[in-house]
């Protein structure tokens, strides 16, 4: 028998702080109706899954590593084109940003190999941004993978890695027809 995690008597809810603004306006007896939306929450006692030395029995705990802010704006516009008899046809639109940032961490320390192993969390980035090697092509002699040496020591070591990507896309979005007839 063993404990499958460690307890943290320090544990707290996550807090969040928000505001949110929007204008919803319909027009020509509602056959269009416009909706925009902003938001902005501030989280403080960010839940997270902190690594540890192993000699405690476990590799982490989880603790209120931080804060985070997140922040967005969404637009949907919905029209009816056509109505009449038993035909109906209605079109919607959404599109939607949506950015967050990592405000603090615990004593500023970057949460890394997360998920597949290149996901990382560092404060002034959003979570979960890729964190690695960044690839400079193939060596056509060799065939190997040529990565760039970032502080220009001669050696690609840990200190070479940086942020490579971010999985957040910058807009969401959809469009869709509804055409009726009848029931």
């Amino acid at each position: 028998i063993y404990p499958l995690s460690l307890p943290n008597p320090d544990l707290k809810w996550e807090t969040t702080y928000q505001f949110n603004a929007g204008v919803d306006v319909g027009l020509w007896n509602d056959r269009l109706e416009i909706s925009f939306d902003y938001y902005n929450n501030q989280t403080q006692d960010l839940l997270f899954s902190r690594p540890i030395s192993m000699t405690a029995g476990s590799s982490s705990i989880t603790s209120n590593i931080g804060e985070l802010e997140n922040k967005g704006i969404e637009l949907s516009i919905k029209t009816i084109n056509y109505e009449a008899n038993d035909f109906s046809w209605t079109s919607s639109f959404n599109i939607s940003r949506n950015r967050n940032k990592v405000l603090s961490l615990y004593k500023d320390q970057p949460l890394d190999n997360l998920g597949r192993g290149s996901n990382s969390v560092r404060v002034g980035e959003p979570i979960g941004i890729f964190y690695g090697f960044n690839s400079l092509g193939v060596d056509p002699s060799t065939g190997d993978i040529v990565f760039e040496d970032i502080n220009n020591d001669g050696v690609i070591d840990a200190n070479d890695r940086t942020k490579i990507g971010d999985p957040n896309p910058d807009f969401t979005g959809g469009f869709g027809n509804v055409v009726t007839w009848r029931n």
